[in-house]
């Protein structure tokens, strides 16, 4: 259904008028008192449990101070006698990195041996063939894109 310019005009006009001649719905009796009831409940939350920027100031500025004596207590005993319980509670993770570390000689071992069966690949195939199956490749890409733009115009196209 098409309409022309002045047609659409006048039935948004129509329709607009219709809108605000409705009357106005109030909430439910039920809906304005749970609202009245979670409001007083967030009135009633402790500070610390606001967001921290509704936080009085001084109270951000305690807090920061407080966090950075914390820090440094917990660097100055990294540092000191309590260093020995670090490192027993970090020895689980320097197992790990070592792990990782052997995963890491083994990865490099597997790289540098494909490389090497790359390097005798590419000079014992002609370059003939090695296009051809680039160009193989890229037509299969191809056909596969197609098939997908088809199966979705016909799944979900206009109809």
């Amino acid at each position: 259904m098409t309409l022309s310019p002045e047609e659409q005009a006048r039935l948004e006009r129509l329709v607009g008028t219709a809108c605000r001649e409705l009357p106005l719905l109030e909430a439910p009796r039920s809906l304005a008192a749970r609202v009245a009831a979670q409001l007083q409940r967030r009135a009633a939350q402790p500070t610390w449990r606001a967001p921290f920027s509704q936080w009085s100031t001084g109270l951000r500025v305690a807090f920061v101070a407080v966090a950075l004596v914390v820090m440094g207590a917990t660097l100055s005993m990294s540092a000191g006698p309590g260093a020995h319980l670090i490192t027993r509670l970090l020895a689980p993770l320097s197992r790990v990195l070592a792990r990782l570390e052997s995963t890491g000689a083994l990865i490099g071992l597997l790289a540098t041996l494909c490389r090497n069966l790359g390097i005798s690949l590419l000079q014992d195939i002609p370059a003939f063939w090695l296009y051809g199956c680039a160009a193989g490749l890229l037509a299969l890409y191809a056909l596969l894109a197609g098939i997908s733009a088809t199966a979705y115009r016909t799944l979900y196209g206009t109809r």
